[in-house]
């Protein structure tokens, strides 16, 4: 019951900022929000910091998008701005990059804008 859910602590290996930008729909915003989750943000010495790899199958099973959905969405997030997207060789998925990863994940950056407004 109840006591037996709360004995579950729910354990989190770190944070990330999802900042507040315009998405044209609810997928784009998801499909943003999950790559942000799953960026480098240390580099190493496949990725650097604000990138990572996607598989689109894989994506299409995970959430029942199709894959014509998928290419859209990135696209439009590419065309915003958000993203830069490379198609990687041999079928090795698609590298995502991030755009400005790092100052969008300094929370000093979002308490200067606060304080400009008071």
């Amino acid at each position: 019951g109840v006591i037996g859910a709360m004995e579950n602590k729910i354990q989190a290996s770190g944070f990330v900022i999802q900042p507040r930008l315009q998405f044209k729909n609810i997928r784009d915003q998801m499909i943003y929000q999950y790559l942000i989750s799953e960026a480098q943000f240390v580099s190493n010495h496949q990725l650097s910091i604000g990138q990572l790899t996607i598989n689109l199958s894989e994506l299409e099973r995970e959430t029942g998008w199709t894959r014509r959905m998928l290419k859209k969405s990135l696209d439009r997030l590419s065309e915003l701005g958000y993203i830069q997207i490379e198609v990687m060789k041999q079928k090795r998925g698609i590298l995502v990059t991030i755009s400005d990863y790092e100052s969008l994940q300094k929370l000093e950056n979002y308490k200067k804008n606060k304080q400009s407004f008071i």
